[in-house]
């Protein structure tokens, strides 16, 4: 769409300038939880280090009410306060709460209505196995390209490499951590960069609303190793998003992603290098495999691809000329660097 209207206005330019406004709104909302999220973290650090003798005082007294000796009630008062199962747990609520808060503003603020941040109705996508394990040789393939590329520029011990959750836990730990990584943070995380995000700016054309809600989802990871990896997931969430009309399908392939990692991370503490390798590699084969398959059903049999360009010709509000590289990228990424900048400089002052 070119040229301008009858009052002289250019409708393609006032269209880009509104989408570079609804990218600064969403990622203030980013940078908000991200500021509160780590603020959290310090904070529960903190109460933790001074509430722990009487959490563990409380807790023993508890315990002796239902029969437990004193000296056992100590003991399990004080592992229980110090395990790590408990500290997984507090962290989870505080990342959680930090993220929704917000957000719930941020709908509020802007009107948006629960169907369109919390849309779970509709139509579901057809053989899920196969998806998620395009989304494996995805997601796989963009890790291996930024590690790669990310060891070229950065030296070793600087940090921002690992997409590992961190920490050998004990069997309550990973089961804590299955619990909150694999069912809490994928429903917060959708909520918040497919609900809401998305929805927000799909206003501004679907392509632009699935590569920007992407971007953002990316940089939310702070590392760039994670933001190339993340960026690669949220496109093809985003864009199941938009051709089934809710985050179902989403939030279960999140989920499974989720847990493909905390396995990954927990078969690499437990069993010795040779062994975890040929599980890897027998785990990569057969993601290869059906992937293909996979990709031949989204692309022929169910036609995906088709679905969303009609998806795309009934968005009523999507013009011609979408917005570009500026509008997607320009505020989001100085967000990136500095966050970056700020983590790598605290890494290199605590070493």
């Amino acid at each position: 769409m070119t040229g301008t209207d009858n009052t002289g206005i250019n409708p393609a330019a006032q269209h880009k300038k509104k989408a570079y406004f609804a990218m600064c709104k969403v990622t203030v909302l980013l940078f908000v939880f991200t500021v509160l999220s780590s603020s959290a973290s310090v904070l529960i650090s903190e109460m933790l280090a001074l509430l722990s003798e009487p959490l563990e005082f409380l807790l023993a007294k508890l315990l002796m009410l239902f029969g437990m000796r004193k000296t056992t009630s100590i003991c399990v008062a004080i592992e229980f306060f110090s395990s790590a199962a408990f500290y997984e747990s507090i962290s989870m609520l505080a990342s959680v709460i930090t993220m929704i808060i917000p957000t719930l503003v941020f709908v509020k603020l802007t009107k948006m209505t629960s169907e369109e941040c919390f849309e779970v109705r509709g139509k579901t996508v057809k053989c899920l196995p196969l998806i998620f394990c395009v989304c494996q040789l995805l997601t796989m393939s963009a890790l291996v390209f930024s590690q790669t590329v990310y060891g070229f520029f950065v030296p070793d011990g600087m940090g921002g490499t690992s997409t590992g959750l961190g920490g050998e836990l004990d069997t309550a730990g990973i089961i804590m951590r299955v619990i909150n990584v694999c069912i809490f943070v994928p429903v917060a995380e959708e909520f918040v960069f497919r609900g809401v995000m998305f929805s927000y700016l799909k206003k501004y054309g679907l392509s632009f609303a699935v590569v920007a809600s992407a971007m953002l989802f990316g940089v939310a990871h702070s590392s760039p190793v994670q933001t190339v990896y993340a960026f690669v997931f949220g496109v093809l969430v985003a864009f199941l998003a938009c051709v089934t009309g809710n985050i179902k399908t989403g939030i279960v392939l999140h989920a499974l992603n989720n847990f493909v990692t905390v396995m990954t991370e927990y078969l690499g503490t437990k069993t010795d290098a040779s062994t975890f390798n040929s599980i890897y590699a027998a785990y990569t084969c057969i993601v290869l495999m059906v992937s293909f398959f996979g990709i031949y059903r989204m692309v022929v049999s169910d036609d995906l691809f088709g679905k969303y360009r009609i998806c795309a010709k009934q968005n009523d509000l999507c013009i011609e000329e979408h917005p570009g590289l500026g509008q997607i990228m320009t505020i989001p990424m100085i967000f990136f660097v500095v966050n970056y900048a700020m983590n790598t400089a605290m890494g290199v002052l605590l070493q």
